[in-house]
């Protein structure tokens, strides 16, 4: 389902969310570490309403163009701190 973009920004957006934790000699794995990017696009490839992946679309094109407005640069690319600024902003709304 997701492009290539789509799966970066999935991936980042996931791995703020759920991030890995704990002592680095008992780490906690987080979203990427248990594949919750592939999980979420099996489920909308495969599950999901025409209505639900056009508003998970534009969800992440949202990202995109935020994380352009505000640092000139993909939302990959941003630092998690910046990353997560955005996402307090919208957490907010």
């Amino acid at each position: 389902f997701f492009t290539a973009a789509e799966m970066e920004r999935a991936s980042a957006l996931a791995e703020r969310i759920l991030p890995r934790s704990g002592p680095p000699e008992r780490p906690v794995p987080g979203a990427l570490d248990v594949g919750v990017p592939g999980f979420m696009d099996r489920l909308l490839a495969t599950y999901h309403t025409d209505a639900a992946r056009a508003s998970v679309r534009a969800g992440l094109a949202r990202a995109e163009a935020e994380a352009q407005r505000t640092h000139g640069r993909p939302f990959a690319a941003l630092t998690a701190d910046q990353q997560i600024a955005l996402m307090q902003v919208w957490d907010l709304e």
